[in-house]
């Protein structure tokens, strides 16, 4: 590999999905009138917050479950010395 090698930046997708995603919406909801906007993106923003909160609290609840049966989540293993990153797997 040479020197002159350029690394995308970890955020780029971010931001172009969320680009993506106000084009989306501006096309979607551009030509409502803003008593049929407003609503309409209050139950979208309500419906992903739900989900949102819905998947922690599967999360938290099967942790809690784990404990309290005694199941303890181990460790990925590792060479002394070596720390394990999320690339190595």
């Amino acid at each position: 590999m040479g020197g002159d090698v350029l690394l995308a930046s970890r955020w780029e997708p971010a931001v172009d999905l969320l680009r993506l995603l106000v084009s989306g919406l501006r096309v979607a909801f551009g030509h409502l009138p803003d008593w049929a906007r407003y609503p309409l993106l209050v139950l979208i923003a309500a419906g992903a917050a739900w989900i949102g909160v819905t998947t922690c609290r599967d999360k938290l609840r099967e942790r809690r479950e784990r404990r309290d049966r005694g199941e303890e989540r181990k460790p990925p293993e590792t060479v002394r010395g070596e720390v394990k990153s999320s690339l190595d797997t």
